[in-house]
């Protein structure tokens, strides 16, 4: 029997309890108090919510039958790796926490085909050392997230990465999937459900969108198939300063247009000088407003050299028009942290208000309405006693861009805490307002999100999460359930 921390009583029976250790074994499950505190919170404002007991499965055996007992219990079930998204999605008060760190072979890499067969517990780091290591040509789309962040729950989640101008939303890059489904049952999705390779989720009925989006709350992923793409033997970062945020998004579509990158990310020069500088940052006259990244790739030096050229052009024009902009140099170790992730770029600003916190206001916005969101988000966040610490980045050819309001605050002080809940608010509104959407949406803000959405898509997502989950076991109170 799983031994029980004296300080907290389980509150799930000990029948229960000594079905699921049947199932993965003693050492698998626990109901410590060490262990429940440290899967009751995260990084983010978001209310601690404290699991029952923690389960970690190695096989899609084991959690098929792990899913069949909670529905007889009626115990909620919260898919779990990192825990290090920025939304408060792996936090839900009772149940289990099915922690998906076992599984976590990379299963396949077909290097022809270029796809590999990863499970959950995959991360990126463990992914491109892989690569690396043994297909030294392909490569992934990698976001900022730390290494040790699962690649799968990154796909699932729409998430960003490196790649996302070239390739979107990682979403895009998912191949097909093996899930179990909230009442036990086992799917493939995609070409593996008729062929034996992982290679398309077309020209099937593409149903991977039961499962993308939505947060956990209608399965769990065992098994996923992603795109693989070529790792190009020329690549350099170009650093532009921008004095001004007049007009950058007109900058990132001619670039993006001209199909000479693989990533534009412009940034807040506040978020550069929050990863070496403490809260409150110093303002100087002259100072440069936003660091416009933009990376370069190729195959060929020729090929290289003349993207250069047209860059340069693009620059030299948009600077004719009024543009007020210099590029600059950056030193090889900054240089390095941007170009070769995953990285762990994260924890150089998340201590920027010292208390370990950190949360943030992600949106996916139409890219015209670019400068206007940054403007006054800006605003907002120095009302709000934050420094303007801005993250955005051209996704899909230029179609859309993300713009991200990154909060690093003092978790020990409950004013801070209180505070930066109403900062996201307020520009989870603006974000709205702007026509855009906020993703990653913790339960606090969902209903602020989903509550002017149209009434025909509410009512179908909650239909197919009723047909799934009938018993509403997988991750409750995410999105709008």
């Amino acid at each position: 029997m799983v031994q029980t921390s004296a300080k907290r009583k389980a509150q799930i029976p000990n029948t229960f309890v000594n079905s699921l250790t049947e199932i993965v074994g003693n050492e698998f499950v626990s109901l410590d108090e060490e262990d429940i505190i440290v899967y009751s919170e995260d990084l983010t404002c978001e209310e601690p919510a404290r699991p029952d007991v923690i389960v970690m499965p190695e096989t899609v055996e084991q959690i098929q039958k792990i899913v069949k007992l909670a529905n007889k219990q009626k115990a909620p079930i919260t898919p779990f790796v990192a825990g290090a998204n920025m939304g408060g999605l792996t936090l839900t008060e009772g149940g289990i926490v099915l922690d998906l760190k076992r599984m976590n072979k990379v299963i396949e890499v077909n290097e022809k085909a270029m796809y590999a067969i990863i499970e959950p517990g995959v991360t990126f780091g463990q992914l491109e050392r892989t690569l690396r290591e043994s297909y030294p040509s392909l490569r992934f789309s990698y976001p900022n997230s730390p290494p040790y962040t699962s690649v799968l729950v990154n796909t699932l989640l729409e998430g960003l990465g490196n790649l996302s101008l070239k390739y979107d939303a990682t979403a895009s890059l998912l191949n097909g999937l093996e899930v179990v489904l909230p009442t036990g049952e086992i799917a493939k999705i995609g070409s593996c459900a008729i062929s034996k390779y992982w290679f398309s989720r077309y020209p099937l009925p593409d149903v991977a969108g039961l499962f993308i989006g939505w947060q956990g709350t209608t399965g769990i992923a065992t098994k996923g198939s992603i795109a693989l793409l070529n790792r190009p033997k020329y690549r350099d970062l170009v650093s532009i300063g921008l004095f001004n945020a007049d007009n950058f998004s007109n900058l990132a579509i001619r670039i993006a247009r001209a199909d000479i990158a693989e990533d534009i990310e412009p940034m807040s020069y506040d978020l550069v000088r929050a990863q070496v500088e403490k809260y409150p940052l110093k303002q100087f006259a002259g100072n440069f407003e936003i660091l416009f990244f933009v990376t370069i790739s190729a195959d060929s030096e020729k090929e290289f050299k003349l993207k250069q050229e047209i860059l340069n052009e693009i620059l030299k024009s948009e600077q004719a028009k009024g543009m007020k902009s210099m590029v600059f140099a950056v030193d090889a170790d900054n240089k390095k942290t941007v170009l070769d992730l995953p990285g762990n770029l994260i924890f150089k600003y998340i201590d920027h208000k010292e208390g370990g916190g950190c949360t943030w206001v992600g949106s996916y916005i139409p890219i015209f309405q670019w400068e206007e969101g940054y403007k006054r988000g800006k605003k907002i966040m120095i009302d709000h006693g934050f420094s303007s610490t801005i993250m955005m980045r051209a996704m899909n050819g230029s179609h859309y861009a993300v713009l991200r309001f990154i909060l690093p605050f003092n978790k020990a002080d409950p004013k801070d805490v209180d505070n930066v809940r109403k900062c996201m608010v307020v520009l989870s509104k603006l974000v709205l307002e702007l026509g855009g959407i906020v993703y990653k949406t913790p339960k606090r803000l969902a209903q602020l999100v989903w509550k002017d959405a149209d009434p025909g898509f509410i009512e179908l997502v909650k239909r197919v999460k009723k047909m799934l989950d009938p018993n509403g076991i997988m991750n409750p109170g995410k999105l709008c359930f």
